[in-house]
C-alpha cells in the first residue's frame, strides 16, 4: 500500500490513500495476487474436481471435458462459484470472459 499522487505537467495532487489495490510495478504483486486468490481457487478445485483451474496474475482459466451437457454443467457451476468468490472479495470481473467449446453450437448456447 502506498499513497497515490496524480501528476499533470508540473502540478501534483494531494496524496490519495488507496487501501484495496496492489501498487503497480511492485515486485511482489504477482505473489500477493496469488495469495489473495489461493483460498477461493483451492475451494473451487475441491468442489469441482472435474474442472481444472489455473490462476495466472490477472486471468483464471478453467478446463473440463466429457459429454456435452455434463461439461457445460461442470464449467458453468465452477464459473458461477468463481464469480461469487470474486464478488465476495470485491474484485472486478472483466466483461470479456468467454467459454470456448470444441463444438461451435455448444459455445453459442452458453452465455453467463
Amino acid at each position: 500500500m502506498a499513497p497515490r499522487i496524480i501528476q499533470c505537467d508540473s502540478f501534483c495532487s494531494k496524496p490519495i490513500l488507496v487501501n484495496r489495490s496492489i501498487l503497480a510495478g511492485c515486485r511482489h504483486s504477482v505473489a500477493l495476487t496469488r495469495v489473495l486468490m489461493l483460498t477461493g481457487i483451492t475451494k473451487i478445485n475441491i468442489e469441482h474436481p472435474l474442472v481444472s483451474t489455473d490462476a495466472y496474475v490477472d486471468d483464471t482459466a478453467m478446463l473440463t471435458y466429457g459429454e456435452r451437457q455434463e461439461s457445460l454443467d461442470n464449467i458453468s457451476n465452477a464459473v458461477i462459484d468463481f464469480a461469487k468468490f470474486a464478488h465476495s472479495m470485491h474484485l472486478k470481473l472483466s466483461h470479456k470472459g468467454v467459454i470456448v467449446a470444441k463444438i461451435q453450437q455448444d459455445g453459442k448456447k452458453t452465455s453467463l
